[in-house]
């Protein structure tokens, strides 16, 4: 007989569902609308930029999901939004934000998968657009949000 999966930090399935999923939607909708800001390869085929749009989201969600869980080993506390702390969720925020500098870098200027459009303002010393560093402000900060209403009962802190 075989033991049932556990995921680590007494984390359940139903808090990385709906972190997931909150994630994948909320930031395939920001990826969309900042579409008129990216190039690829001179091209604006919307097909392409549609299927960019969802395997960036898909990579959005693991980010999340890494951020949520750097957080909860920093705090040693799954439930480490609730209530919410301004330590943790600085936490949260800034290995999102860390993520997504090297990976816009990467795409931007090694790989050359996508470039800024004049349009697109650009972070001075980091390089990075803004738009992307205010997805990974405005987006976690929603996720959160979404997490402490739906996962209200989820933790009773004397069994963690």
């Amino acid at each position: 007989m075989s033991e049932s999966f556990k995921l680590p930090f007494n984390l359940t399935w139903r808090t990385v569902l709906i972190l997931t999923i909150a994630s994948f939607f909320l930031n395939f909708f920001w990826e969309m609308w900042q579409m008129p800001f990216f190039t690829f390869n001179g091209e604006d085929d919307y097909w392409r930029m549609n299927w960019v749009c969802t395997k960036a989201s898909i990579g959005d969600a693991v980010i999340s999901l890494i951020s949520f869980l750097v957080t909860a080993w920093v705090s040693k506390d799954v439930s480490w939004y609730r209530p919410p702390n301004m330590n943790f969720i600085t936490i949260y925020l800034l290995v999102g934000i860390g993520i997504t500098v090297v990976l816009e870098w990467i795409n931007t200027a090694v790989l050359f998968n996508w470039e800024y459009k004049d349009t697109m303002p650009v972070v001075p010393v980091l390089g990075t657009g803004l738009t992307p560093i205010l997805q990974w402000i405005i987006i976690p900060l929603l996720i959160l949000f979404i997490l402490n209403r739906l996962t209200i009962h989820e933790f009773d802190k004397d069994e963690i």
